[in-house]
């Protein structure tokens, strides 16, 4: 059981769903990631680390717009 979540709790009061809470949501992220393409806009060759705390992403000569990662997101070829 994951502690450090409100939902599930932890101990002999947890919740016994947890497991299929925890199979639904990959089976749900698998059915949307597989009917999308994912690839790098022209602008990804221009994508630079950032250091702010944690390394981010950032486009060279846009670092005022913030962290960005330029994607490219289509519907799948069934």
């Amino acid at each position: 059981v994951v502690r450090n979540r409100l939902t599930f709790l932890g101990g002999p009061r947890a919740c016994i769903g947890w497991r299929l809470a925890v199979i639904e949501t990959q089976v749900f992220l698998i059915e949307i990631i597989s009917r999308f393409e994912v690839s790098l806009s022209e602008k990804a060759t221009r994508v630079r680390r950032e250091a702010c705390g944690v390394v981010a992403p950032t486009v060279e000569g846009e670092v005022e717009n913030g962290v960005q990662l330029p994607l490219v997101i289509s519907l799948a070829q069934q």
